[in-house]
């Protein structure tokens, strides 16, 4: 009897939770991003390396706090400064991840020591901006709380520039949409359409000899990778809606797609090095014969219903 009625009690909150808006869900996202965000940098220490456990949990935080703010900016008018909060994020993740990049592209290499110049000129970077943070958010930590807690009650009017392309941009599902709607609702349809704009990049994909053949065809391996990140953010970061797929594939392709990526980075902060770019070129034929597009299409089709 007692764990039938802990069992409803247990379905009960769960449909609550799976019933607010997606106005009430923004505020609850963002005031948590807020104060996980600020704990953490708080608490760093900035001497560490780039691989160190607090500094990769907090290079994803920043990242979650930014792409929070990518999916929940619609509903914030311009004057809540969620455009400039949102550039301090962006900022914060891209020194990290240019002060990992640096320090992953020569660690192995016989000139680990004339480098270590540029990681000092990273770090300084770092730390530079954790001091920004600070003062623009931290010490303004009401502030920030009071323009969070105070939504729209329509959606924005922002420029496509102003958008995430990965999320809210050029997309025109943002016409029918109504803050007040469950944000269940928006959020599916959010990814539905993020499936549908993958589709013509996905096909562009396999027209690709390297990534490093042209700016055209490494812009369309990112956006595909970064949209595929994209669609399963919101499957991941929202259990209390979506289930999970019944396999890894996508998380796979991914991983593949960030590790190529890490390449691609190291070639570009490198001198152009002639025995990296074919080994790209080689990696990303190989990805290319294990990667199944209709199991792909098949995948994200899932994830779009």
């Amino acid at each position: 009897m007692y764990k039938f009625l802990i069992l409803l009690l247990i379905t009960h909150l769960n449909f609550a939770q799976a019933n607010i808006s997606f106005s009430e869900g923004g505020k609850n996202r963002l005031m948590e991003s807020l104060g996980q965000t600020s704990s953490l940098i708080l608490n760093i220490e900035t001497g560490e390396g780039p691989h160190d456990p607090q500094v990769k949990k907090l290079r994803k935080q920043i990242g979650m706090f930014r792409n929070f703010i990518d999916i929940y900016i619609i509903i914030y008018p311009k004057k809540s400064k969620m455009l400039q909060l949102r550039e301090l994020l962006d900022d914060g993740y891209e020194l990290y991840g240019d002060y990992k990049d640096i320090f992953d592209s020569v660690k192995d290499t016989p000139e680990f020591a004339l480098e270590f110049l540029k990681f000092k000129k990273e770090k300084k970077a770092v730390k530079k901006w954790i001091k920004q943070f600070e003062k623009a958010v931290v010490k303004k930590m009401s502030k920030w709380k009071e323009r969070i807690a105070s939504p729209s009650n329509g959606v924005q009017s922002y420029k496509s520039k102003d958008l995430s392309p990965f999320f809210w941009a050029n997309n025109n599902q943002l016409d029918s949409l109504i803050p007040g709607q469950d944000e269940e609702l928006v959020l599916q349809t959010l990814k539905s359409s993020l499936v549908e704009k993958s589709q013509p990049i996905l096909n562009n994909l396999f027209l690709i000899e390297t990534p490093l053949n042209s700016y055209d065809e490494e812009n369309t391996f990112h956006d595909f990778r970064k949209s595929l990140r994209a669609i399963l953010k919101i499957s991941n970061w929202y259990p209390e809606y979506f289930m999970s797929l019944d396999d890894s594939y996508l998380d796979d392709v991914v991983g593949q797609f960030g590790d190529l990526n890490d390449l691609i980075v190291r070639y570009h902060k490198s001198t152009k090095d002639s025995q990296l770019k074919q080994k790209i070129k080689d990696e990303w034929q190989s990805i290319l014969e294990k990667l199944d597009k209709e199991r792909l299409i098949e995948q994200l089709n899932r994830l779009a219903s």
